[in-house]
C-alpha cells in the first residue's frame, strides 16, 4: 500500500481522480501553485530571498543616491537581523528608496534576481508531471518556470500569460498561466511581495482581483494547490467562488501509524474543509513523495478519461483564439502544428504507462 493511501480514505482519492478527470476533459480545471514547487529547482526560499535583497541594496545604494551615507548601510543590518517578518523587512527596505528618492527603482533587484537568474536545476519535475493535464496554471510564484515547461511540450510556443493582475479586466479570459503576485515587470504597487503590497492587494478596493473571482467561478469547477502551506487565507479567498478546491499537503512530523497522528490529520483537514471549502489530500510524509504521488494520480486520470490529458487538446490549451485559429485551424495541414506536441505527449506518458500497466495486472 503506497503512503498516500494510508492517510487518505479510499473515496477521497477516487473523489480527487474522478473530479480532475472531468473537469480537465472540459477546460474546467486549474492548478494553483505556490513557492514549494519553486523549490524543486532550488530556487530561492522567502527567507533567502529576503536576505539576498537587502545584501543588495548594501552595495547598490550609490545607484539612486549620490552620496551614500553609513548610516543607511547600518540600518539594512539591523533590519536584516529583526525578527519581524520577511514582509514587513521589505517594508522597510521599499521605505529607504523612497527616502532617497528612488521610487521608480523599487523593483531594480528583482527584475534581475527573478527574470535573469537561471535555476540550479533546470528541469522541474513536479512542472513535469502537471503539464500532462489539461489545465490553467495560477501561481504565486515571480519566476517563468511554467511558461518554460509548457513551450517544452509546445514547439510553437503558444501560450497567454498574464504577469499583473491589474491588467486583467472584466470580460478577460482566464491566462493558460496567471501570476496573482506579478512578476518583476510588473507595476510595483501590482508585484505583491511586502506587507503594504498585501494590503494593497487584497485588503483594499481592487478592480483586477475581483474581475478574476468573478472569472474564476465562472470558468473553472475545479482546482489542485500544490507547493503551498495554505497558510495565506488571503490567498484562499480568491478560489472561494470555484465549486470544488483540492490542496496536496505533507505531513511534517510524527508516526502515521500512531493513531492520535492521524486523528490530527483528520482535524486539520475538517478545519480547512469548514473554514476555506478545500479538501487536503495527504501525499506523504517527505517531499520526495509529492512526484511519486503525482505520477500515480496522473496516471489514474489518464485511464479515467483520455480527454483530461495532453494530447491534441494540448493546442486548444496553450493558445489564444485568434493564435489558434492561425496556427491550428487549417484543415489541410493540421499535423505541422499538432504533431510536435503529440510526440511530445507521446513520450511523456511511455514509460509510466508500462510500469503502471504491469502494476494492473500483478
Amino acid at each position: 500500500m503506497e503512503v498516500w493511501e494510508k492517510l487518505n480514505l479510499h473515496s477521497e482519492l477516487e473523489g480527487l481522480i474522478d473530479m480532475i478527470s472531468s473537469s480537465a476533459a472540459n477546460g474546467q480545471f486549474a492548478y494553483v501553485l505556490g513557492a514549494g514547487v519553486s523549490m524543486v529547482q532550488r530556487m530561492p526560499s522567502w527567507d533567502k530571498y529576503t536576505n539576498d535583497l537587502i545584501e543588495y541594496w548594501k552595495f547598490h545604494l550609490e545607484d539612486i543616491s549620490d552620496e551614500v551615507e553609513n548610516k543607511y548601510l547600518l540600518m539594512l543590518d539591523m533590519i536584516k537581523k529583526s525578527d519581524e517578518n520577511n514582509k514587513r523587512k521589505i517594508d522597510y527596505v521599499h521605505q529607504l528608496i523612497r527616502d532617497l528618492g528612488a521610487d521608480e527603482k523599487m523593483l531594480q533587484f528583482e527584475q534581475m534576481y527573478f527574470s535573469k537568474m537561471q535555476p540550479l536545476i533546470p528541469e522541474n519535475e513536479v512542472i513535469q508531471k502537471l503539464i500532462r493535464v489539461h489545465a490553467k496554471f495560477i501561481t504565486t510564484n515571480y519566476d517563468s518556470q511554467i511558461e518554460k515547461h509548457l513551450s517544452n511540450i509546445n514547439d510553437a510556443k503558444v501560450q497567454r500569460t498574464i504577469r499583473d493582475l491589474g491588467k486583467f479586466s472584466v470580460g478577460d479570459k482566464i491566462p493558460d498561466v496567471m501570476h496573482i503576485h506579478g512578476s518583476p515587470d510588473s507595476k510595483p504597487e501590482n508585484f505583491v511581495n511586502s506587507t503594504k503590497s498585501y494590503e494593497t492587494m487584497y485588503l483594499q478596493p481592487n478592480d483586477g482581483l475581483e474581475s478574476f473571482k468573478k472569472e474564476l467561478g465562472a470558468r473553472i469547477t475545479t482546482t489542485l494547490t500544490v507547493g503551498s502551506g495554505l497558510q495565506e487565507p488571503e490567498v484562499l479567498n480568491i478560489f472561494s467562488k470555484v465549486q470544488t478546491n483540492y490542496a496536496l499537503m505533507r505531513v511534517e512530523d510524527g508516526d502515521i501509524d500512531d493513531p492520535v497522528v492521524l486523528s490530527l490529520l483528520k482535524l486539520k483537514s475538517e478545519m480547512y474543509m469548514h473554514n476555506h471549502k478545500v479538501k487536503v489530500i495527504w501525499y506523504g510524509t517527505k517531499f520526495e513523495d509529492l512526484p511519486l504521488f503525482l505520477d500515480w494520480l496522473i496516471n489514474k486520470v489518464f485511464v479515467t478519461n483520455n480527454d483530461a490529458t495532453l494530447a491534441e487538446s494540448v493546442i486548444k490549451l496553450h493558445s489564444t483564439d485568434e493564435e489558434f485559429n492561425e496556427y491550428g485551424s487549417d484543415v489541410k495541414t493540421p499535423d505541422l502544428f499538432l504533431e510536435p506536441a503529440r510526440a511530445r505527449t507521446t513520450k511523456i506518458f511511455q514509460n509510466d504507462l508500462i510500469s503502471y500497466r504491469f502494476w494492473v495486472i500483478f
